[in-house]
């Protein structure tokens, strides 16, 4: 994914074209003003995502399972796909 820096001057004058690029490419602008970064667009469906991504990192009982899955994939306790789902894999 690429990040464009502009101005919220040249941002306002290429909105319409940026927020096609946000949804059909996942293409990312950080707006400046005055030299400093003041806001960040991207597509609904990755503004979704981090916010579940930092739902999920303030809940201590995820936090805990995960990093008792790390321990068990470093200690070799995995099973493959195929067991877990009972479905082919796809690639």
């Amino acid at each position: 994914m690429s990040v464009s820096i502009l101005t919220t001057t040249e941002a306002r004058k290429n909105l319409l074209e940026m927020v096609d690029k946000t949804g059909r490419a996942y293409k990312r602008y950080l707006l400046t003003k005055k030299g400093k970064p003041v806001a960040v667009l991207m597509s609904a469906e990755e503004y979704e995502g981090w916010l579940e991504t930092l739902e999920l990192s303030s809940d201590p009982e995820f936090i805990k399972a995960l990093k008792e899955a790390k321990a068990d994939a470093r200690a070799g306790r995995v099973y493959p796909y195929e067991k877990v789902t009972g479905k082919k894999q796809k690639r």
